[in-house]
């Protein structure tokens, strides 16, 4: 009965086609993926083309304890050819940064001004970055802060 069994399985299995996940060809497209730092959650991506990404994390600030989320339209300025297959791409953004304490406090608004590096491997559908960012906090007191992450994402065509 058992012998019976693993046949069937095993030939129901090897008719079975494996589900497909349609990734893109290079980073370029929607991205998806994840964050760590200050804040470390979920990083999403949206890149038109080579020169421009619109970025954007939402999570956990576990420096200052709070739910953070920001978006980042970021300028490619720079590629450096690591290998004849790999780049890094350094770039600027600009954008708007939310920080809301879950105990009561006032919500913080902030402009961010990433400054940024992507390792984009030869025809693979991810990315990995690291940007750091001075913010110009404007609600609820005026101040500055730095804010620093790392992560990755994978595109989707």
């Amino acid at each position: 009965m058992f012998a019976m069994l693993l046949a069937v399985l095993s030939i129901s299995t090897a008719q079975a086609d494996p589900p497909e996940l349609n990734l893109a060809q290079e980073p370029q497209g929607k991205g998806l993926g994840f964050a760590m730092g200050d804040s470390s959650g979920i990083a999403l991506a949206y890149r038109p083309d080579t020169s421009s990404t619109v970025a954007g994390v939402v999570g956990w600030s576990l420096v200052h304890e709070q739910f953070h989320v920001h978006t980042d339209y970021q300028y490619n300025f720079a590629k450096i050819t690591v290998d004849p297959r790999d780049d890094i791409v350094i770039w600027l953004s600009a954008g708007p940064g939310l920080s809301v304490d879950m105990g009561g406090s006032p919500a913080h608004v902030g402009l961010r001004a990433p400054l940024g590096f992507t390792l984009i491997p030869w025809a693979r559908p991810f990315d990995v970055y690291v940007e750091i960012a001075p913010v110009l906090v404007v609600v609820p007191d005026p101040g500055f802060t730095v804010h620093g992450a790392t992560g990755v994402r994978f595109y989707f065509p």
